[in-house]
This record gives C-alpha cells, structure tokens and sequence, in this order.
C-alpha cells in the first residue's frame, strides 16, 4: 500500500532522474560521418552536419583537419547529482581533412575503455 506521501516522492524521484539526461547535448558521431561525402561535401557542409569542431589543426596552407571527439557514456553517468563520479565506456572521433573548401577526407575511430582488472 503507497502512502499519499509515497505517491509524491516516487514521481519527484523520477523527475530528477531524468533531468540529469538532458544538460548533454546529443552527438552521434558513427552515423553522422555518413552524410560527408569525401571529394562532394564542402566545409559548410561539414558545419551544418557536425558543427563546429572540437578541434582543429592546420596540415599545410590549403589543408586542415577539423577533429570531431564523443565520449561513449555509460548509463551511470546520466544519473542526477552522482553522475559525475563515473567514466565513461570509450570514445570515438571523426577527423574530416579539408583542402581549400572541399574534404578530401574523413575518418571515423572508436576506441573501448581499457580493462584495467588486477587479479
């Protein structure tokens, strides 16, 4: 039997769970690296797709690579308040190398988190 104040707390509860998934904005690198197209897409393209990079490093004076990173976040991480003390899973990147204002190339990596059991 739930008590009026059970029937309160549990939704508040609830409520405060969920508001720790939404201060992350979403990226999904693996799929997103499908709408560049290497030798077609343009640098706005890669903006409009992407956004703004979260690195990016001159090759040489025509060419650079705009570097995209994403953690591989567990589900722990999403939880309200205590979040913050876990890790994440892995990461993946995209590396998008643009000559003058067309890409020439682009690279998906992903990277899992090491085991780091000691027996």
């Amino acid at each position: 039997m739930i008590t009026r104040f059970g029937r309160l707390i549990l939704p508040l509860a609830l409520l405060f769970l969920l508001a720790g998934c939404a201060d992350h904005p979403v990226r999904h690198l693996s799929s997103d690296i499908s709408m560049i197209k290497v030798g077609h897409s343009t640098r706005q393209d890669v903006l409009t797709f992407l956004g703004e990079p979260d690195l990016k490093e001159k090759v040489s004076e025509k060419r650079e690579q705009w570097i995209y990173e994403e953690e591989k976040r567990s589900s722990l991480q999403d939880v309200y308040v205590i979040g913050g003390l876990f890790s994440g899973d892995g990461y993946s990147s995209i590396v998008v190398t643009i000559e003058g204002d067309v890409v020439v190339g682009s690279v998906y990596r992903t990277a899992e988190k090491p085991n780091l059991q000691t027996k």
